[in-house]
């Protein structure tokens, strides 16, 4: 079997939590993929998270210190849409 996918995801509001949560399962399910970032502006956010799912990883405040990290080779986009096409070229 191949190595899981390492994978970041940046945004954490409604949907981004519906996608993380889903990243976590299929963590566990089939460990095909791996949850290993997650990134929101909002710190109290993120925390929420964390104390809901458990979740082990690095948690980033930026969209910039995610990116310089160099630690995940895929990244799921779940901020406000407006915010996607600068995010992406980071």
């Amino acid at each position: 079997m191949s190595e899981p996918l390492d994978i970041g995801i940046v945004g954490l509001g409604r949907m981004g939590m519906v996608h993380a949560q889903h990243l976590l399962e299929l963590e566990r399910q089939d460990g095909l993929c791996r949850l290993v970032a997650i990134v929101d502006s909002d710190g109290d956010r993120a925390a929420k998270f964390i104390a809901a799912t458990g979740f082990s990883g690095k948690a980033f405040e930026s969209v910039d210190a995610y990116a310089a990290s160099g630690i995940c080779k895929s990244t799921m986009l779940v901020s406000p849409t407006e915010h996607h096409r600068l995010q992406a070229t980071i």
